[in-house]
């Protein structure tokens, strides 16, 4: 396909968590696709048999990946598993960019969002979400994973699933034939090809759930009307989870000044994430559970109480529970 010189290069940035088969999206999108190259990210893990160096990745050494950090050569890197670091060519991609050549890449959730905020005119996020994590967990045990690196990669599976929301689009990786006829269509359609969405492409519709819960010690705040997890906040794709989670802190409990470093996603009852896929109606709902640790036990708001969280259920059974908040 012949590109225009005034159409800039796009980066399409495939985001989740390890073993939903964001490789094999990614190989089959730049086989069928024009104009579609892998961006080679570098990294120092050992090359596997069917890697080429140059193609898949830049296989470098401790040093070398250190001298391109010291010489500003990387957009982003980061340690995604242990001695394991990652990184993107700054290169390669300002210069797909200029010659409007389009480019696409398997990025950790954190690499993924430097990149989206360095180019946010030139870039794409498309997460690949497993359509359960039940799911996710057979398909690491099918690659013969050791027990602690299934658990490590299921434990880091989680906060990939915390970045779901500020995705451009959300694919679930359900049947392989279908997701990658779903990959080439947002591709497509972000080119001007076509218009999503588009008949033998039902690309799922995805509903994104909130949940925090405020934590002192053993003790939260409930509602007295209720038991259940007090707040809670339906997003919408491209939305940011952590600002609307403290702008819900901010909005039921005014007495506490909300901070970033005092939410967490270390859910003491529940697990933090949660999938619910109807395959019939394509609709993929993912909850996110969050705990806001207060510095002090605050007096509590009108209507409200203090109940141990262990004792009385106030973390939240059903996410499909009424929301008792909304931001306006």
């Amino acid at each position: 396909m012949n590109v225009p010189r005034e159409r800039s290069g796009m980066l399409y940035i495939l985001v989740g968590p390890g073993g939903v088969g964001k490789n094999v999206l990614l190989a089959d999108a730049v086989t069928h696709l024009d104009n579609l190259r892998q961006l080679p990210t570098a990294t120092t893990r050992p090359r596997r048999p069917e890697e080429q160096h140059g193609r898949e990745r830049l296989f470098v050494s401790d040093e070398e990946f250190q001298r391109m950090i010291d010489e500003d050569r990387l957009i982003e890197h980061q340690e995604v598993h242990p001695g394991q670091f990652y990184g993107v060519p700054r290169d390669f991609v300002e210069q797909a960019i200029a010659e409007g050549r389009d480019l696409i890449a398997d990025i950790e959730y954190k690499g993924a969002d430097i990149i989206r905020r360095q180019y946010p005119q030139n870039s794409v996020t498309i997460f690949i979400a497993p359509p359960t994590l039940d799911t996710l967990r057979q398909r690491l045990e099918q690659r013969d994973a050791s027990t602690q690196d299934i658990q490590d990669r299921l434990q880091r599976a989680i906060e990939e699933m915390f970045y779901a929301p500020t995705c451009s689009y959300l694919l679930v990786n359900d049947d392989m034939q279908v997701a990658r006829s779903e990959l080439r269509a947002i591709i497509r359609a972000e080119r001007g090809e076509l218009e999503l969405p588009v008949a033998g492409y039902p690309l799922n519709r995805a509903q994104y759930v909130v949940e925090v819960l405020p934590l002192f010690g053993n003790e939260t705040l409930v509602q007295m009307s209720s038991d259940d997890l007090p707040l809670r906040l339906s997003l919408a794709q491209g939305d940011d989870p952590v600002a609307y989670a403290l702008a819900l802190v901010e909005r039921w409990l005014p007495a506490v000044l909300p901070v970033a470093e005092s939410l967490r996603f270390d859910m003491p009852v529940h697990e933090p994430v949660s999938v619910d896929y109807d395959r019939a109606a394509h609709i993929y709902q993912l909850t996110l559970r969050y705990v806001y640790h207060l510095p002090l036990r605050i007096e509590p708001p009108d209507g409200w109480h203090w109940v141990d969280y262990r004792l009385a259920g106030a973390v939240s059974q059903a996410a499909g529970g009424k929301d008792k908040s909304e931001i306006e």
